[in-house]
């Protein structure tokens, strides 16, 4: 029971932040975040796959290299949700500072559907394509139907008036619907589509504005942290404690999991650091980005615990991922 509510939080979660979000951000993105998102997606994309290659012509990895893929792919990307949720929290969403680091985000995340739909059908080839097609299917949908849809809600509303309940919870439903069509159907992450839905929604009064007032302070303070405690309780800290003497000895899979993620995360903040500054931004500021665009949040967790449930990933390596992300903080403060 507890399990579900949690599962339920998050996606919840994921369609609100695309309620909150602008659709029409990435239109109005500027050159430099737009460079900015891109190089600090694929240089580290680059960095850790020739990593790769060379680690397993030596025959010195112990991982699967679909493991690899998923620990390059989560490594490289900037989560616009983590990025947004992060921002909110240090109050600066709204800065220039905000802006730039929302809109690369933005550039991150479509980067990382793109690399997911060539990688579906690079290496899975019809069944990829198949997943491509729907994908797309998907959002022809969304902007042909659905967000008209939105608009006549908006105009059934009298002005100074509360949206009806029934459209509320009509959108409420469809959100998990999309959350079924993705996770089933096309057998994509399933609160992407809940996300991609959230994005239809037009932001602002009334109708976004009302979504997340009724919906959003439940959600963060009752179901969500659910979620992450659920989560966090998979991890064997006792087995992790006994063998982080391998990584004293610099042997074993922690510690080539966990040398791969510094290496990849060390690239990306070197990267962005250097095309921020590139861009005439001020090293401080050059440094606060790549920071900010190298931050790890919920939306990395729940990635890797799909994974393990889809048995892509092995719980172990799960668990030595997360103590990772651990040492990937501290090393950058």
């Amino acid at each position: 029971m507890a399990e579900t509510l949690g599962a339920f939080g998050f996606v919840l979660y994921w369609f609100l932040k695309g309620v909150t979000m602008d659709a029409e951000l990435p239109f109005r993105t500027e050159k430099r975040s737009s460079v900015i998102g891109f190089i600090t997606v694929i240089i580290p994309l680059i960095c850790g796959s020739l990593t790769f290659r060379y680690r397993e012509r030596r025959g010195d990895s112990s991982i699967l290299r679909m493991e690899y893929r998923l620990i390059i792919f989560l490594q490289s990307i900037s989560a616009f949700t983590s990025i947004d949720t992060l921002l909110k929290d240090l109050q600066i969403k709204h800065s220039e500072f905000g802006r730039i680091a929302l809109s690369g985000a933005m550039v991150t995340d479509m980067l990382a559907f793109g690399v997911t739909f060539f990688n579906a059908i690079y290496y899975e080839k019809l069944y990829g394509f198949m997943q491509t097609v729907g994908f797309c299917l998907f959002v022809v949908v969304m902007i042909c139907v659905v967000r008209p849809a939105m608009y006549w809600v908006i105009k059934q509303t009298p002005e100074g008036r509360p949206v009806k309940d029934f459209y509320l919870y009509s959108i409420f439903g469809i959100a998990f619907a999309c959350f079924t069509f993705f996770n089933k159907v096309i057998h994509l992450f399933g609160p992407a589509g809940s996300f991609v839905f959230g994005l239809t929604v037009p932001n602002g009064y009334p109708l976004g504005t009302t979504l997340i007032q009724k919906f959003e302070s439940f959600n963060l303070g009752s179901i969500l942290p659910l979620f992450g405690s659920l989560t966090m309780m998979q991890v064997d800290l006792l087995r992790l404690f006994k063998e982080s003497g391998d990584l004293i000895r610099m042997e074993g899979q922690i510690y080539e999991v966990i040398s791969f993620i510094l290496l990849v995360n060390t690239t990306k903040f070197v990267v962005t650091t250097i095309t921020a500054y590139a861009f005439k931004m001020p090293l401080r500021d050059s440094f606060a980005l790549a920071l900010v665009l190298s931050n790890k949040g919920i939306f990395e967790l729940a990635y890797y615990t799909y994974a393990v449930e889809l048995k892509v990933r092995t719980i172990k390596l799960f668990y030595i991922y997360l103590k990772s992300e651990e040492l990937v903080y501290f090393h950058k403060n």
